[in-house]
């Protein structure tokens, strides 16, 4: 087997174990003003995975919403309508995982 390199918003290089189907895992990280997010709360298959890396953001899930902060990690099940707003002072910056089946 053999490492194959990819690009990935926010990161210098991804490498991947060429045996990985690509579109199976997203990896990238993602920074937002105060006030603002990436883009609406939506769906998709698959869980995602929100790693915060500074800031304080809230992670939305259904009618349910809980205050994040560096060094936490939230899984959500993706199907279910979810997003993530910057609700600090500073800038929010995070990182997104997702696994689709």
């Amino acid at each position: 087997m053999a490492f194959v390199a990819k690009t990935a918003k926010g990161l210098n290089r991804v490498l991947m174990d060429e045996s990985i189907v690509a579109d199976r895992l997203t990896v990238h990280i993602s920074e937002v003003g105060p006030g603002l997010r990436a883009h609406p709360p939506h769906t998709h298959t698959g869980i995602e995975g929100f790693y915060i890396l500074e800031g304080q953001g809230a992670v939305e899930l259904g009618d349910e919403r809980q205050t994040v902060g560096p060094n936490e990690l939230v899984l959500v099940g993706a199907e279910t309508l979810h997003g993530l707003a910057n609700v600090g002072e500073g800038v929010l910056r995070y990182m997104v995982i997702i696994a689709r089946p």
